[in-house]
């Protein structure tokens, strides 16, 4: 799973931030920023539908005191989302 996958690289590599990057939804966002492994999330299709998107960014907002930053990579491969605990 994603978390195992992220767990080995941060393991090897000290101090790494690990983005899933796969499929990113406003019904599994909240589960991967919540997992201990993943840092971030990086929103591909679903950042084209401006409703979809407005979801993942609440969705992440509105939960458990995450406070979000977020940069655009400005190339049209999608959105990242870096949450960090408030």
């Amino acid at each position: 799973n994603a978390n195992a996958v992220a767990a080995f690289f941060k393991q090897k590599y000290q101090g790494l931030d690990v983005l899933y990057g796969g499929s990113v939804t406003s019904d599994n966002v909240k589960d991967f920023v919540q997992t201990e492994n993943i840092n971030g999330v990086l929103v591909g299709r679903a950042s084209l539908d401006a409703q979809e998107f407005a979801k993942i960014i609440h969705g992440i907002w509105r939960g458990d005191g995450w406070s979000l930053h977020s940069a655009y990579a400005g190339h049209g491969s999608g959105d990242l989302i870096y949450p960090q605990v408030a």
